[in-house]
């Protein structure tokens, strides 16, 4: 089982490792055990206990810098927690991965892996990139197999056959009489198939073997077959992964530390604008102006110059620049200076002298003397110490220089950390916080099955604090009893999500003060409310939960002509504390004085009830007012009052306005308006009946929009929009849709998870007897994180008429089937000019057994969503 250590050569393990005795003797102890009777032979107990030595050695060598392989640590906790049965494939691994990290603990024994190719490519571009195997003193024996893994991520493609192809991969040796034939070899993980073990492209050695020394070299968009290159990402990152494993003949293939390559933005086409939200009257305040690629990357190369209004008034000018290698791209973010001598809203729009390039900044709000600030953070996000790609100090620095984020934290999971990634975390984020500019703080992703307790995100105020993982503790309780029997409660905070679902049934009080209900996978509104109807009393944050190290600004991804399943853009978490430190920020998350929000923007929701901050319990009265003021980054669309999980009063803000007065020049603006659920079970079943599954999933939303009796001027997505799949364009038909000879149509592809995606039209000649069809193509719910209980909804084909005329300032809405829930599409014509700073009072008198709770819910026209925390009255306080 062990034959690694017969090779001529091979160093005993006791000399290779550097370990505490004890631990050397336990593992000493386990390779004789393993030789002797491989692990899917033995008891459950034994199988634990022998992936607890795992467990040690594998924390203990990473502490001394050595390499981990990367499913290790996930392999051991699925045996110690007892999910592992005789013949699983765990079981298997856990045999394989003690011959690894034996062999990964002889240095120089299995040889390098090294990367030449462009310091830094632009995202979408065709490249080619060598990675070179330098053999160790482990020859490659004729059977040997050099497996060309992919990491998930990437979505780009590598194929082996055809020479002219995109993606076109090849290998060649420096050993003369070595052959390669390729075949496949099966991986599961990361860098494999994520949900199962999926083929990859390999090559067996023959002919000759390889000794030490030889080179290897694997080809990545050769192109000496004509082929065009290797497409890169589309997203930057300083750390896209090249995987390539190596089966030295006799079956096993061996993981190295991954090569990885830099990507950078492209040419920029957009601007966008960070600003703190509240600031005072005369304080200097500064504003990030940030040019960007089409999928929302830094932009490289030129960048324009730009003239700055404020409030529509010309302000000042930035000067064009050049964003390149020579000064680390750099020359894509301008800092602008201002100070405002009177209480208001300052808004910043961008505009370059062409006009092709144009933004605008998040709303600014001036105070007198502000009690309190409202400070924006990501509370989840990855990079390449667990699924995700890119470096811990890329994530980092991408939170603070491009995201401009308050507050930062980097949720790894934790069935992908050991010791020594925990302890490189706790060093960057004390490295990179710093009080009044970014405060970092330490945290991990608590990852386990819907089924033993769902996905949490555990936060510490300190650094340096140990971990309580979940191959310690596999069950949500345990984690609380490991959390409370070594911490202050006031220390830690724990945020459940929606995606691998957090069991809504149990909560602890004195940690779980918020819960995440928007994120790239989805809008999960419910999550939170399922909490609440519980009894529990927690606020609401929104994140992205990327994992391609852009926290706090991720728009949703495609992969690979396919939509992933962090396809929205991320939101992001508000709280309001009086200054930017750690522990005012933690006091204010804790105290669940906190908003969210859906596509990373900084709407400001200022809102009290009796007075009372948002996350407040009042005692029972009758007597229930709401204030609210919300200053959005578009026009608001509506203002909405929960209590209790009712919907009590609604503002449509569509309405303020005169829709007639709409059209200029001869035009109206018109949006169609697709939502879709993502509650588990909708109209069949509820938390109420103790039934528990994971989100439903997301609605592809792909058909045309015809016009009869009148003409499309131009037709767009607003909002926030998924880079790689999602579309509107106007195209010409065969017939003429108005009748008048204006052969076009609308094609849009996109898709919702529990929120609204919004199509603008500008129209012509709307006549008296004008429809607008919408028509939508046939398909099937996807994007779901096994396990589920329910099956995957299919969707029929959608046709629905609408007629413009005497549309008026109402909202058509029009129900579709959607499986286990109805879906709308909708239709609305918008006012000439839209309310984006509203102020709204709402009261009650209600007298409820069991108190009630309330939230508010603002949407823009652009289908961004804000939410405040809740407020209880007279509701019994948890303990």
């Amino acid at each position: 089982m062990i034959a690694v250590l017969a090779v001529a050569g091979a160093s005993p393990p006791s000399v290779a490792q550097a370990l505490p005795a004890e631990l050397q003797q336990q593992v000493d102890a386990l390779i004789a055990a393993i030789e002797d009777q491989p692990t899917p032979a033995v008891a459950e107990d034994e199988a634990r206990r022998r992936a607890e030595v795992v467990w040690r050695w594998a924390n203990a060598r990473s502490l001394l810098g050595g390499f981990v392989p990367l499913n290790t640590t996930l392999m051991v906790g699925r045996v110690m927690s007892g999910q592992s049965g005789a013949g699983d494939r765990f079981l298997e691994q856990l045999d394989d991965d003690v011959r690894r990290l034996v062999a990964a603990a002889d240095p120089g024994l299995l040889g390098t892996l090294s990367i030449e190719g462009p310091p830094a490519a632009i995202a979408d571009s065709l490249q080619t990139y060598r990675v070179t195997y330098t053999v160790g003193r482990l020859p490659v024996r004729a059977g040997g197999r050099f497996l060309i893994a992919r990491h998930f991520l990437t979505g780009t493609p590598i194929q082996v056959d055809d020479a002219a192809g995109e993606g076109y991969t090849t290998i060649a040796s420096s050993r003369p009489g070595a052959v390669f034939e390729r075949t496949e070899a099966p991986i599961v993980g990361p860098h494999g198939g994520f949900r199962g073990a999926t083929p990859l492209p390999a090559f067996r050695l023959s002919g000759a073997d390889l000794q030490p020394g030889d080179r290897v070299t694997v080809t990545y968009g050769d192109r000496s077959g004509g082929g065009p290159g290797y497409r890169v990402p589309s997203y930057s990152n300083d750390a896209v992964a090249l995987p390539v494993y190596v089966d030295h003949g006799d079956g096993l293939f061996h993981e190295f530390p991954t090569p990885t390559f830099k990507v950078v933005g492209g040419a920029a086409v957009a601007v966008q604008g960070f600003a703190p939200s509240i600031v005072a009257v005369g304080e200097r305040v500064e504003i990030s102006v940030r040019s960007e690629d089409a999928g929302y990357n830094r932009a490289s190369g030129a960048i324009p110059s730009y003239q700055v209004l404020l409030n529509g008034a010309p302000y000042a000018e930035i000067p064009a620049a050049k964003s390149n290698l020579a000064n680390d791209y750099a020359g894509a973010i301008h800092l602008l200076e201002a100070r405002f001598e009177a209480p208001g809203v300052q808004r910043f729009t961008f505009r370059s002298p062409d006009g092709a390039v144009v933004g605008q900044a998040n709303p600014i709000l001036v105070e007198a003397d502000p009690q309190v600030r409202l400070y924006w953070g990501e509370t989840h996000g990855h990079c390449g110490f667990a699924e995700g790609l890119g470096s811990v100090d890329g994530y980092f620095r991408f939170g603070r220089d491009d995201a401009r984020l308050d507050f930062l934290t980097l949720s790894e999971h934790d069935i992908w950390m050991d010791d020594g990634e925990w302890r490189t975390l706790n060093e960057a984020s004390r490295r990179w916080s710093q009080d009044g500019r970014l405060v970092v703080y330490p945290g991990y992703e608590w990852t386990a099955n819907r089924q033993v307790g769902g996905h949490h995100n555990v936060f510490y105020r300190h650094f340096d604090q140990p971990r309580v993982p979940s191959q310690e503790a596999p069950v949500l309780s345990a984690l609380y009893r490991g959390l409370h029997a070594r911490f202050d409660p006031d220390d830690v905070l724990v945020i459940p999500h929606a995606h691998q679902a957090g069991d809504w049934r149990l909560s602890d009080f004195d940690t779980e003060r918020l819960v995440e209900i928007m994120s790239g996978h989805g809008t999960f509104e419910w999550f939170g409310r399922y909490y609440l109807e519980r009894g529990f009393q927690v606020g609401f944050v929104g994140a992205s939960d990327d994992h391609l190290g852009h926290p706090g600004y991720s728009p949703g991804r495609g992969l690979a002509n396919r939509r992933s399943n962090i396809h929205q853009f991320g939101g992001l978490g508000g709280v309001f504390a009086p200054a930017k430190g750690r522990d005012e920020i933690f006091d204010g998350l804790r105290a669940r004085r906190t908003v969210a929000t859906s596509g990373a923007e900084r709407i400001i929701l200022l809102a009290d009830l009796n007075g009372r901050p948002m996350g407040s319990s009042l005692a029972m009265t009758e007597e229930r007012g709401i204030r609210l003021r919300a200053i959005g980054t578009a026009p608001l669309a509506r203002i909405e009052v929960v209590r209790s999980g009712e919907v009590v009063h609604v503002e449509d803000l569509t309405r303020q306005g005169d829709p007639a007065a709409a059209s200029t020049d001869g035009r109206a603006r018109y949006q169609v308006v697709f939502s879709s659920s993502s509650e588990p079970f909708g109209k069949f079943g509820s938390a109420g009946q103790g039934i528990r599954d994971n989100p439903r999933g997301h609605r592809r939303w792909g058909g045309s929009i015809a016009l009869r009796g009148a003409r499309v001027a131009a037709a767009r997505l607003v909002g926030k929009v998924a880079p790689d799949t999602d579309s509107v364009r106007v195209e010409a038909t065969a017939e003429g849709n108005d009748g008048r000879g204006a052969k076009q149509r609308v094609v849009f592809d996109l898709a919702t998870r529990g929120i609204e995606r919004v199509v603008e039209l500008e129209l012509e000649g709307v006549g008296d007897e004008a429809t607008l069809e919408v028509s939508v193509n046939p398909t099937r719910e996807a994007g779901r994180a096994p396990p589920v209980e329910r099956e995957d909804s299919d969707f029929p084909a959608v046709r629905e008429v609408f007629r413009l005329a005497g549309l008026g300032d109402e909202t058509a809405v029009r129900a579709v089937d959607g499986g286990v829930t109805e879906d709308r599409v909708a239709l609305r014509r918008l006012p000439a000019a839209g309310v984006d700073d509203v102020t709204m009072r709402w009261g009650e008198e209600r007298s409820a057994p069991g108190g009630d709770w309330y939230y508010v819910k603002v949407t823009q026209i652009d289908g961004a969503v804000a939410w405040t925390s809740p407020w209880w009255v007279g509701t019994e306080p948890p303990r």
